[in-house]
């Protein structure tokens, strides 16, 4: 799936969340994938930040539990392959 796709996809679930009061900041971003990558990279670019996000989520193996459960979700949801 390319990125415009993947913009598109992420864009209308975001919305489709906003409407029962959730991540109603993110569904107004035109180009939501796009713009999650670009400041992923920015962060992860900054050496002390990157640490101490390493040892959060290290003590939070949940976190990541989350993150893939709730991908698996909206990738489902929407009948996706990415």
């Amino acid at each position: 799936m390319q990125e415009t796709q993947k913009d598109k996809l992420l864009q209308m679930l975001l919305q489709t969340l906003a409407t029962r009061g959730v991540a109603t900041k993110w569904a107004s971003v035109i180009k939501p994938y796009s713009e999650l990558v670009q400041e992923s990279r920015a962060l992860i670019s900054v050496d002390s930040y990157r640490e101490e996000f390493r040892v959060y989520l290290e003590s939070n193996p949940i976190i990541q539990n989350t993150v893939e459960t709730l991908l698996s979700h909206l990738a489902m949801s929407a009948n996706v392959k990415w």
